[in-house]
C-alpha cells in the first residue's frame, strides 16, 4: 500500500434518506424489484438522530450533499428539516418525481441549490409507460410549484426512450414556458431486450452497439474518483461504495459505530483505493458497474 490509499475528507456526500418509492420504473433497480436489503424492511427511512450525527461530522469538510439515492426523498416526513440542516454548510441537491410536492413542500425544497424533477412523457399515456403507477397531472403540478418557488434552479430530467423521443421538441417548448431547465438522458437499462427495443434513436444513448449487436456502455471504470471524493450513506448508517452498489455488496463501515473519517480511511476503503490504483477491479466495479475497462 502507498500513502495514496489514504484520502483527505470527502467533499461530496450522498445520503439515501429514503430507500422506498411508490413508483415501479422498470429501468430502475428499485422499481424493478432488484434491491433486496435485509435492513430496509426494518428501517426504510433514515432517522433524524442518525442524520444529525452525520451532519455534525460532515459539516467540517463536506461541500455538497445529495439527499437522494434510490428512493423517493419526498416520502420522508422530515425532508424539509434535512434540507435546512444540510444547507448550513453545503450546497444541496435533491431529485424527485414531483408527485408529492404541494405548496409547503415546494417552499422547503426551494432551499436546495439544484432540484431535479423526473418526468418522461407528455400526457398520462406516454408518461406511465416508464413511470409505472405514476400520475402525470400530479407530477406536472409538482414541477410547476417548484418552478415558481425556486426560479432558475429546477431541472426537468427526461429519461429518453424510443416511445417518448417524438415529444422532445414539445417538451423543450413547455420547459421554456415554465422557466425550467430541461435535460434528456439515456436510460440505465437492466436487460438486453430493453436495451435493444427501448433505446432512443436520436443519439442520446450512452451505449455503443458492437458487432454482435450488444449495447456496451461508453465509459472508463478506472477514471472513477468516487473512492476519493464521495461518501455514500444508506438509511441504517452503512457506508457503501457508490450508487451501483444498490444491494450493499461492499459495506465500508457504519457511521453509528465509527465516525465518518474513521470509515473513510478504514481498511475497506483503503483496500478499494489500493485496488483501483493498481487497476484491479473490486467485485462491485467488476460485476455491477458494467462500464467497459
Amino acid at each position: 500500500m502507498t500513502y495514496t490509499d489514504i484520502s483527505g475528507p470527502p467533499r461530496q456526500m450522498v445520503l439515501e434518506t429514503v430507500s422506498v418509492c411508490n413508483l415501479r420504473c422498470p429501468a430502475c433497480r428499485l422499481g424493478a424489484g432488484q434491491i433486496d436489503r435485509a435492513n430496509d424492511a426494518k428501517q426504510p427511512f433514515m432517522s433524524v438522530e442518525l442524520f444529525d450525527k452525520i451532519m455534525s461530522e460532515a459539516s467540517k469538510f463536506v461541500k455538497h450533499v445529495y439527499l437522494h439515492l434510490w428512493g423517493e426523498p419526498t416520502l420522508h416526513p422530515e425532508i424539509g428539516y434535512m434540507i435546512k440542516e444540510a444547507k448550513k454548510f453545503a450546497t444541496v441537491d435533491l431529485a424527485t418525481h414531483g408527485m408529492f410536492v404541494d405548496e409547503k413542500m415546494a417552499q422547503d425544497i426551494s432551499l436546495c441549490d439544484s432540484i431535479s424533477v423526473s418526468l418522461d412523457g407528455l400526457g398520462q399515456e406516454v408518461y406511465e409507460k416508464y413511470r409505472v403507477r405514476g400520475d402525470y397531472e400530479r407530477a406536472m403540478r409538482g414541477m410547476k410549484l417548484l418552478a415558481k418557488a425556486a426560479p432558475g434552479r429546477v431541472n426537468w430530467t427526461w429519461v429518453l426512450f424510443s416511445f417518448n423521443e417524438h415529444q422532445v421538441e414539445d417538451a423543450k417548448k413547455m420547459a421554456a414556458e415554465m422557466g425550467v431547465n430541461i435535460g434528456f438522458k439515456p436510460p440505465y437499462l437492466l436487460d438486453e431486450w430493453a436495451q435493444r427495443e427501448l433505446l432512443p434513436k436520436q443519439g442520446y444513448s450512452r451505449y455503443t452497439i458492437v458487432a454482435d449487436g450488444t449495447p456496451v456502455l461508453r465509459a472508463d471504470r478506472y477514471k472513477c474518483r468516487e473512492f476519493w471524493e464521495t461518501v455514500y450513506v444508506v438509511p441504517n448508517g452503512d457506508v457503501v461504495t457508490c450508487c451501483y452498489d444498490y444491494n450493499n455488496m461492499i459495506v465500508c463501515g457504519n457511521v453509528l459505530q465509527n465516525s465518518l473519517m474513521e470509515v473513510w480511511n478504514g481498511p475497506v476503503y483503503r483496500g478499494l483505493r489500493g485496488d483501483h490504483l493498481n487497476r484491479r477491479l473490486n467485485r462491485v466495479c467488476a460485476t455491477l458497474c458494467k462500464l467497459p475497462v
